[in-house]
């Protein structure tokens, strides 16, 4: 066997550092996740690496295969009201409800805009 440089290195650096740039980039997966508003700041956030060491019968080399899972938050869910009804085709439609009349003024100083009609395609039967 030849002689090698006696330097210690992390597991990290394995793959000539491919692992420790996956672990880079899924942890700035998470950084995102933890940043965004829309998901619940008080669930944790996860990231699983795995290493897997595989060898034959001689056990003189091992393969070594590494993972990385990351576990993120979801966003939060995001719900309305939708008065059902048809347009003018007799197509089932759908309106999102809000608070205000169109065109009334909020406190807030903005109007409500005009509402859109949602297109659901079917016909009632």
């Amino acid at each position: 066997m030849e002689q090698i440089k006696q330097e210690k290195i992390s597991l990290l650096e394995m793959a000539r550092g491919a692992l420790a740039e996956e672990v880079a980039n899924k942890a700035g997966d998470i950084a995102v996740n933890l940043a965004d508003p829309n998901t619940d700041w008080k669930k944790p956030r996860k990231m699983v690496i795995t290493l897997e060491f595989t060898t034959d019968e001689t056990r003189e080399i091992a393969k070594v295969t590494a993972t990385t899972d990351v576990k993120l938050v979801c966003s939060k869910p995001v719900t309305t009201q939708l008065m059902f009804g048809h347009d003018n085709n007799g197509e089932l439609a759908a309106v999102e409800l809000s608070k205000q009349s169109v065109g009334q003024q909020a406190l807030d100083g903005g109007e409500e805009p005009e509402r859109k009609l949602i297109s659901l395609g079917k016909k009632e039967a």
